[in-house]
């Protein structure tokens, strides 16, 4: 044991040795029969790679017909593009002295003198019957339904000098719009015949036309910009009326004015214009006339947002404010964007409203800062007139709150019962300010080779038929039992006209007609060359 002490001493690091050894030796031979698995392993893997067949790149044939089914749709789509223009091009009407001018040599081409001076004549009573296409309330005889001014819709105001033929077109493009957009607010009220219970929008406070950018190109806009509208969402702008404004005598105290407005760039971004909303188009009018000096025409906004040469349609922006009923508003949209009933396509962008009367808004003030002579009066055919008329004017009609109507001292007539009868609806609590904007879409020209150009597969068809066997079959064809003199006739008579490929017809052209009706008797073609001989 005492020669032991020394060994037992150091049986920590005697220990300690084994342990690392076997570590070692326990690593190797794990290590060595891992990577003989692996080798295993990938050997079988690739063998088996190896029997896998190898797949066959597509042939030619199926690259040619992928080619023309993508001709076909192709084909198809400028078909549609085409049915879509057509239905366009049909309500794109002009005043009837200026369409045989811009028809004559085609869509937004130059307009020839005479028919430009006749559309500066005209351009007023276009506008106006585009105007009353929403009945709008007439304050001196108290026809109408919707409170519209005229100062509300967009409207071209012409120089000394007839406009260009740009110009004309811009501006009757506007009015092919309007009446889209008039014409469905028309529709939501009941149509030609509906009366002031039957309708749901009463007041049009704006509406108005405009450019941008594309969607993929736009910024936020900074709210409180130029842009002509309130910052973002809703909001309550507190606002005083006197009691002038519908009572004689202090009956109208403050209120609360709603506005459901935003600005525009946020959706459409921005046109370059500088201005928005009405801005816009007093600027443009008065450049127009140039009364806005040097400066008037300098700003030019940019007039579509989509307007790319590679598209085959281009986009004009709309924003309008309505007082209307609340409850309506989904009708007013599907009417908007009902497809069958417009020619120009529109997609609603956004649509933002606020109640026109709070809960907790006293009465006796004014209908939700709603305010006739705000609003603008019936100016338009009045003599010497050219800007809003004033109600509040003498003998005007004195409102209150509840609809009364009357003259100081005078009777009521049929103007102030019908004004009391708008103000009364105003009341209603489901009243909404809507502000609502959306995109407009124009179909660009489609010329008739576009859509009848035959795809690649069927092109070695159409030249075939250039031969005498091409008048064979378009004779036989309607009724199988014709002679074959005449055929042959037919054909050698209409050979050198129809060297273009396009089999020819015995009454489509004018040429053969002549020579046709000699050729029945099968007798006259010997004596024309001998009679000309004989007549000298």
């Amino acid at each position: 044991m005492e020669r032991l002490e020394p060994v037992l001493k150091q049986k920590f690091w005697i220990l300690l040795g084994i342990g690392i050894l076997m570590t070692i030796v326990g690593w190797w031979m794990a290590t060595g029969t891992m990577a003989a698995t692996i080798t295993t392993r990938t050997s079988e893997i690739k063998a088996a790679e190896g029997k896998v067949p190898s797949g066959e790149i597509p042939n030619n044939g199926w690259s040619e017909g992928l080619s023309a089914v993508n001709v076909q749709q192709d084909l198809a789509v400028k078909s549609a593009t085409g049915v879509l223009w057509q239905r366009q091009r049909a309500r794109m009407t002009w005043p009837e002295t200026v369409a045989e001018f811009a028809w004559k040599t085609g869509y937004r081409k130059e307009i020839a003198l005479p028919g430009r001076e006749n559309y500066k004549r005209d351009y007023e009573y276009d506008w106006r019957r585009v105007w009353e296409v929403v009945q709008p309330f007439n304050r001196i005889d108290g026809t109408g339904i919707v409170d519209f001014s005229p100062s509300k819709l967009p409207r071209q105001q012409w120089g000394s000098l007839a406009p260009s033929s740009d110009e004309m077109w811009d501006a009757q493009e506007d009015l092919w719009l309007l009446e889209g957009i008039l014409q469905s607010i028309a529709d939501v009220n009941g149509g030609v015949n509906s009366t002031r219970l039957d309708a749901c929008v009463h007041v049009i406070e704006k509406l108005t036309l405009h450019g941008g950018q594309p969607a993929g190109q736009r910024t936020l806009a900074t709210p409180g910009g130029a842009g002509g509208g309130a910052s973002s969402g809703a909001e309550m702008m507190s606002s005083s009326f006197g009691g002038g404004n519908f009572g004689s005598g202090g009956g109208g105290g403050g209120s609360t004015a709603v506005s459901a407005d935003f600005d525009v760039k946020e959706e459409f971004g921005d046109d370059g214009g500088g201005a928005g909303g009405q801005q816009l188009a007093m600027a443009s009018s008065m450049a127009a006339t140039g009364l806005g000096g040097p400066g008037a025409a300098a700003v030019r906004a940019k007039r579509y947002i989509d307007d790319e040469a590679s598209l085959p349609f281009k986009t004009r922006g709309f924003y309008m404010t309505l007082i209307m009923d609340h409850r309506k508003i989904p009708n007013l949209i599907s009417e908007l964007s009902a497809s069958e009933k417009s020619a120009w396509p529109i997609e609603i962008v956004r649509v933002q409203y606020v109640r026109l009367h709070e809960d907790d808004t006293g009465s006796g003030g004014a209908v939700g800062g709603y305010n006739p002579s705000m609003a603008g009066g019936e100016s338009f055919g009045s003599p010497g007139v050219t800007g809003e008329s004033s109600f509040g004017a003498a003998a005007a009609p004195v409102l209150s709150i509840d609809g009364n109507a009357g003259v100081a001292g005078g009777p009521t007539s049929k103007s102030q019962v019908e004004m009391g009868a708008l103000m009364n609806a105003l009341q209603d609590p489901n009243m909404a300010r809507v502000a609502i904007c959306g995109i407009i879409t124009l179909y660009k020209e489609v010329t008739p080779e576009a859509t009848t150009a035959t795809p690649a597969g069927a092109s070695p068809v159409s030249p075939e038929p250039t031969t005498d066997t091409a008048a064979t079959p378009s004779t036989q064809s309607p009724d199988g039992t014709t002679p074959v003199s005449e055929a042959d006739a037919a054909a050698e008579s209409k050979t050198p006209a129809s060297t273009d490929g396009k089999p020819a017809t015995p009454d489509g052209n004018p040429s053969p007609t002549p020579e046709a009706t000699p050729k029945k008797n099968e007798t006259p073609p010997t004596p024309p060359e001998t009679k000309p001989a004989d007549t000298p």
